[in-house]
């Protein structure tokens, strides 16, 4: 058997040996390029919990800075009209929201957020005094098209003259109802929110910034539709009415399909206003009612159908048929609103 003293030497050698691989492994570690080293992967939140927390605290800032912005505008005007002067309302910028001309300035492109479309929804605003007129454009325009088209020109004697105040928004037709590879549910759903986004942001918003005078609305052509559509469905916000060479059958923007529910009754001017009670009629009489086109366009009897129904409904109602000329055009547009507007 080993000696005591032979086993403490073989296991002072045991212990030596263990010690240098220790040292010679620390120092291959640190010989290693950085790269080499992996670290632990740092636990990650849930993507899913992480998105809606983000999308809550979005959604919640927009509202406050929207409120801030339609507060303040409220302030401005109410200081306007103890002094009796259009404010400076162009530095009050908020979030999103860009507000429209000043005193000083004619023509201002801008943006309005419209929570039900979930979109910004671009307009161009004429002037600064005088009652508001909000004019849509046609199938394919967007809202600076009344003005390429030679629209505002036509107006803008009496834009200068403080008499009128001019509007031109933007429209969703080629996401709602030019597009056809949706299904007409989907169509008539989103033109179904645009209506919403005029009624409950859109116009509420120009009358709170052109607060005097009658608040109208006009189109030509699909514009002629939108233009109806919204007075009849809510006479309670607009004055007046100006459509020319309007068509007013939802049939025709889903092209003849056969496809047919609420939604595109309730969007149909000449399904739903001749089912009308007294009480709706009274609110549409209120409603200063102009139709019109040539007599030589395609679409002239959509405007002899409506104006016969306004009349049998007792519906006062300006029509007018251009005679011996084609009325489907600018030209026509620009000769005839202005005796209107």
């Amino acid at each position: 058997m080993p000696t005591r003293s032979r086993r403490s030497s073989k296991k002072a050698a045991v212990s030596k040996r263990r010690h240098t691989k220790a040292v010679k492994k620390k120092a291959a570690v640190a010989r290693k390029p950085a790269r080499a080293l992996k670290a632990k992967p740092a636990v990650k939140a849930k993507p899913k919990a992480k998105k809606r927390a983000v999308a809550r605290r979005t959604s919640k800032r927009a509202k406050v800075e929207r409120n801030e912005v339609m507060n303040s505008i409220a302030e401005l005007l109410e200081a306007a009209a103890a002094v009796n002067v259009m404010p400076e309302v162009q530095s009050v910028m908020v979030g999103r929201f860009s507000p429209p001309v000043s005193e000083r300035d004619v023509r201002h492109i801008g943006t309005i957020y419209s929570d039900h479309l979930g979109i910004d929804m671009g307009y161009a605003w004429y002037g600064s005094t005088g009652r508001p007129l909000v004019l849509f454009p046609t199938s394919g325009g967007n809202h600076i098209e009344n003005e390429d088209r030679g629209l505002i020109a036509a107006l803008m004697p009496k834009i200068t003259a403080g008499e009128l105040q001019v509007i031109c928004v933007e429209s969703i037709n080629r996401e709602s109802w030019q597009r056809k590879d949706l299904e007409p549910v989907e169509r008539v759903r989103r033109h179904d929110l645009y209506d919403k986004f005029l009624a409950e942001e859109f116009l509420p918003f120009v009358r709170a910034m052109a607060p005097d005078g009658k608040l109208g609305v006009y189109g030509a052509s699909m514009g002629g539709y939108h233009a109806v559509n919204v007075a009849a469905r809510h006479p309670d916000i607009v004055d007046q009415c100006i459509a020319f060479s309007g068509l007013f059958d939802v049939h025709q923007l889903l092209n003849n399909d056969p496809f047919w529910n609420e939604q595109c009754y309730f969007h149909s001017p000449v399904a739903y206003i001749p089912n009308m009670d007294a009480e709706w009629c009274d609110k549409l009489s209120r409603v200063e009612w102009v139709i019109a086109t040539g007599e030589q366009d395609s679409l002239v009897e959509d405007s002899r159908r409506l104006q016969s129904i306004f009349a049998e409904k007792g519906i006062p109602c300006h029509g007018e048929i251009w005679p011996g000329v084609f009325g489907h055009d600018w030209p026509f547009w620009q000769q005839h609103l202005p005796r209107f507007a």
